[in-house]
């Protein structure tokens, strides 16, 4: 049996974001409990979201660390500029940070 192997090296959250050209998006919606703050990466071209995962959360910083945690060791498919290129991306665990 052949077995693939892949080392995913620990990074921070900005870093992931900065090596495939990603931007955070954050959207302010209305909820009974006040504004509630959606929070996900986009690809810079189209504004395409990276995943159907979500971080929820009343303050950004609690936005942004509910996605962290979410996306973290999940696998992505990022399409880029050209509509023809895809890559699939592993999401590493996140170091300290954003």
């Amino acid at each position: 049996m052949k077995i693939d192997k892949i080392k995913v090296k620990r990074t921070s959250f900005e870093e992931f974001a900065e090596d495939y050209g990603l931007r955070l998006r954050i959207i302010e919606r209305e909820s009974p409990l006040g504004p509630m703050l959606k929070v996900d990466l986009v690809t810079d071209m189209e504004g395409r979201s990276i995943s159907a995962i979500q971080g929820e959360g009343l303050t950004e910083d609690s936005a942004i660390a509910d996605y962290r945690s979410r996306i973290a060791n999940k696998t992505v498919t990022i399409v880029l500029s050209d509509p023809w290129y895809r890559a699939e991306v592993h999401v590493p665990f996140f170091s300290e940070g954003f």
